[in-house]
């Protein structure tokens, strides 16, 4: 059973903020709340955000607050394992429980960014409650094994550190993001080691498939960068074309635009499932 703790809420433009944590099985994920303000009508959902494998959960700010203005609200979490054993599997219970957490009354959907990618789709199969919508945005371990020689793995990585730093007229934001990924790398090396050794070794391939036939309802939607150095673009193709997403986007640019183009998070929110929704505690009414 998981529960939030959450701090007192702080004023900002675009709605409120907090921070808490979600407490399960004697640990306690950071999180990071943002809600939209009273001029904007809530839509009923909460997006839970899991960064990727060497990002500061402020990575993902920019899209949180997209999220807020388009009525969601959005928890970004901090994945807690700082340990070399089982750390993907770890990393996939954080996001049940905060999934697990969220009030009765919303509806929960997911957006993963590269290593986030697998922690969402697996995180999902473990929560206890239906969720409406996942979006991996360049996702790890999508790739087939193939793909993963040495020679990639180096040149991904190395394109993929710097990529923000060849941001034209965002370097601020660029400099911050970097800055912030460096001092979480630190507080956590052994758990970025074992993360990085287990999203080269196979796939969620088979988590993938057995999501969509486990749960029909939740909408899958894959995002990757036509200029992603990590993921090339034919590699991903060839990788994901037997995965049953119910929608695929191809878009511009390399793996980490999410974390500094709020225009192209605003996107993601708005691509997806259409239609009526179902908050949980109405099926039983």
């Amino acid at each position: 059973m998981s529960q939030f703790e959450l701090g007192e809420s702080q004023s900002r433009p675009y709605g409120i903020r907090r921070t808490g944590a979600v407490t399960y099985a004697k640990a306690a994920v950071e999180v990071y709340v943002r809600e939209p303000g009273e001029d904007i009508e809530p839509s009923g959902i909460t997006w839970v955000l899991a960064p990727g494998l060497t990002e500061d959960p402020a990575a993902l700010r920019l899209a949180a607050i997209e999220a807020t203005k388009l009525g969601h609200k959005a928890v970004i979490l901090a994945h807690l394992t700082k340990g070399i054993f089982n750390a993907l599997d770890n990393n996939a219970n954080d996001v049940a429980a905060v999934v697990d957490a969220l009030p009765s009354d919303t509806e929960v959907a997911i957006m993963g960014h590269s290593k986030g990618g697998a922690t969402a789709i697996r995180g999902a199969r473990r929560a206890r409650r239906p969720v409406r919508q996942i979006t991996t945005v360049a996702p790890a371990h999508h790739l087939l094994e193939r793909f993963y020689t040495r020679e990639n793995i180096l040149h991904g990585i190395w394109d993929a550190r710097h990529e923000p730093l060849s941001l034209e007229g965002d370097s601020l934001t660029a400099k911050a993001i970097k800055t912030s990924t460096a001092k979480h790398c630190l507080r956590r090396p052994l758990a970025v080691g074992a993360e990085f050794l287990a999203l080269i070794r196979g796939s969620v391939h088979d988590e993938v498939h057995a999501l969509k036939s486990e749960s029909n309802n939740t909408y899958l939607l894959i995002a990757y960068g036509d200029d992603d150095r990590l993921y090339p673009l034919r590699a991903m193709e060839e990788s994901i074309v037997d995965l049953p997403y119910d929608d695929q986007m191809c878009y511009e640019g390399g793996h980490c635009r999410i974390n500094y183009d709020a225009d192209f998070a605003r996107m993601l929110f708005l691509r997806g499932r259409q239609g009526p929704r179902v908050i949980p505690n109405q099926l039983a009414a």
